[in-house]
């Protein structure tokens, strides 16, 4: 029986010890295990901010490049080629959500290209020739899309010249989506 005790005694003295060892080695871990749950709470808020940035640079809009490839797009007077069809006023550009600019082309806004930035302004023109030229322009071209809004004819200018004054918005296609131009028609051998 002595025996039995003194090998039971010697087995919880192992376990006791084991115990104590595990306790010593998860205190020494301790540190680790922390510094771990801080570095995963990082890499958690960076992805977050790296998700951020992603969508940031998708809605990006080089507004510059955008305002220029509108403003130079626009035609010269029939009247008066030495001025600009119409003199914009109250101009804002906003992006457009792919998704949405999808539905509007569908829907037959734009003269049904899908556009990636609007452009909404009010105009003034000396005749309803430049507010018809203004329109035809940008309908007509593969880079915009027009919603002409209302035209209405204004008091006259210093000239004693009608001033007609119109609101639009011009969508711009983004380059990278336009389709390219269809190949020109093969010559068949032969040279016909």
């Amino acid at each position: 029986m002595v025996g039995m005790q003194l090998a039971a005694n010697a087995e919880r003295d192992q376990l006791t010890q084991t115990r104590d060892d595990r306790t010593t080695e998860l205190a020494l871990l301790q540190k680790y295990i922390t510094a771990q749950n801080e570095l995963t709470a990082q890499q958690r808020e960076l992805e977050a901010t790296t998700q951020i940035k992603a969508q940031l640079e998708r809605e990006r809009v080089a507004w510059s490049r955008e305002i220029r490839t509108f403003t130079s797009q626009i035609p010269r007077s029939v009247d008066n080629p030495s001025r600009l069809a119409a003199s914009l006023q109250n101009m804002t550009l906003r992006r457009v959500d792919p998704a949405a600019a999808t539905a509007q082309a569908a829907g037959g806004a734009y003269d049904g290209k899908a556009v990636s930035t609007e452009v909404t302004f009010n105009a003034q023109a000396t005749s309803l020739n430049d507010v018809e030229t203004f329109q035809r322009t940008f309908e007509n071209s593969d880079r915009f899309g027009i919603n002409l809004g209302a035209v209405s004819r204004g008091e006259s200018n210093t000239s004693g010249n009608s001033l007609y004054t119109f609101n639009a918005t011009v969508g711009l296609v983004d380059a990278a989506a336009t389709p390219p131009a269809p190949p020109a028609p093969a010559t068949p051998p032969g040279g016909q």
